[in-house]
């Protein structure tokens, strides 16, 4: 019974810190904050997390499990650099539809703290996908690069016109591809592919984080960047 009541409070920290970190943002959500909106107590809260960051960084890591399990599921079979892609794809439709989900990504790329687990878990799963061609130390070079690329492509999805941004996501895409490796005609192929299910990217992207209960199901279409 106590380890069945500790699991709920630990969820209902999780759940809580989702609701403020996509209603205030990041930065403006505090343990203070998550303490009075989940009515836990402080002490409750640091037996679990030492600080915000590793709320956060637990909530990526579920999910990046649950984006994993989907494209594994669903692109059985195929490529690993359309998987690896497909993963992409679904951070670049929550970042282009969602402005905390932007915000969120935004600051995790800039920190430190929230930046190395970021890059662990993209590692681990291509290391899984090109552990045949990589090496695992030569997956993280590679993600560092790709998330270097990705903030390049936040900060110029920002400055750019609605018409320019799916050439700037196949751009942002085919950079990737690059940087794991692949030839020009695989990287091509690979876009082909995603763009060609891009609406498709989208709709589960929403599912999932739904799901984990990132947003409200019903919520109507992309919000206005």
């Amino acid at each position: 019974m106590l380890k069945n009541h500790s699991e709920e409070v630990r969820q209902r920290i999780l759940e809580t810190a989702k609701d403020l970190f996509l209603s205030d943002g990041y930065k403006k959500t505090t343990i203070a904050k998550i303490v009075s909106a989940s009515g836990v107590s402080s002490g409750s809260i640091y037996h679990w997390y030492r600080n915000k960051q590793e709320i956060f960084e637990e909530i990526v890591q579920e999910l990046m499990q649950e984006a994993q399990r989907l494209i594994e599921r669903d692109m059985a079979g195929r490529p690993p650099a359309c998987r690896y892609a497909a993963l992409l794809e679904m951070e670049l439709q929550a970042i282009e539809n969602n402005p905390i989900i932007r915000e969120i990504f935004c600051v995790a790329l800039g920190s430190g703290e929230m930046f190395l687990p970021l890059v662990q878990r993209h590692t681990e799963y291509v290391a899984r996908l090109f552990g045949d061609r990589l090496t695992v130390e030569e997956c993280r070079e590679r993600i560092l690069f790709i998330h270097a690329a990705m903030n390049g492509y936040l900060f110029a999805f920002q400055q750019e016109r609605e018409a320019q941004r799916t050439a700037l996501r196949q751009f942002f895409l085919s950079t990737s591809l690059m940087i794991l490796g692949l030839s020009k005609a695989e990287q091509r192929a690979c876009v082909r592919e995603i763009e060609a299910a891009r609406e498709k990217w989208q709709a589960k992207g929403r599912q999932l984080l739904a799901q984990l209960n990132f947003l409200d199901e019903d919520a109507e279409g992309p919000d206005e960047p």
